[in-house]
């Protein structure tokens, strides 16, 4: 398994990035849109600072025992965050499940399907992945 780096690039102007406590503000402005809400699994309404400070807790964590992150934000060119990405269940060398968002500010731009295929190709080619799932809504057509 290959080290971790410090960005993937996605597109021009794009990089998958660890999540940092510094996200904290961001993620609480953005994930408390209901929109982002009734479109993922497992995202808490109303998103409190308490919720994000438990979040990049177990991101923290999680990346430290694996010695490597399996979820990752979603930056801009200037480094904001502006969505995130990431893997759950995973078994190095067969399965996870994705999971994402990104900030109504910049939907319909394909940012979610560049980040989805770059994602995966990290995760086939470093975790040896043989498959990856991932849930769609129905409602949502994208």
């Amino acid at each position: 398994m290959a080290d971790w780096q410090e960005a993937i690039p996605i597109r021009t102007g794009l990089t998958l990035t660890e999540m940092r406590g510094s996200d904290r503000d961001v993620l609480v402005e953005y994930l408390n849109d209901p929109e982002i809400y009734a479109s993922t699994l497992r995202i808490p309404s109303p998103y409190k600072p308490s919720d994000a400070e438990k979040y990049l807790a177990i991101l923290a964590r999680d990346s430290a025992k694996l010695g490597f992150p399996t979820n990752f934000a979603i930056r801009d060119v200037n480094g904001k965050l502006i969505g995130g990405c990431g893997f759950e269940g995973l078994v190095v060398g067969h399965r996870a499940e994705i999971g994402y968002w990104v900030a109504r500010p910049f939907w319909g731009q394909g940012i979610a399907t560049a980040v989805v295929r770059t994602a995966c190709e990290h995760a086939f080619a470093q975790w040896k992945l043989v498959r990856i799932a991932g849930l769609v809504f129905a409602f949502n057509p994208a």
